[in-house]
């Protein structure tokens, strides 16, 4: 299965989803969130 996202990942057919973006100031509170297990999506903290 891995051997058949990749091609699909470098065609970018396969995009991730960004739940919520922080500042990396917040990046504790990004690790809270994290653990909650109430997001939807990825964490991404912007620099």
């Amino acid at each position: 299965m891995a051997a058949s996202v990749w091609p699909m990942i470098a065609a970018n057919r396969v995009r991730p989803v960004i739940g919520t973006r922080l500042p990396i100031q917040q990046a504790a509170q990004a690790h809270e969130l994290m653990l909650s297990g109430k997001t939807f999506g990825k964490i991404l903290l912007t620099v």
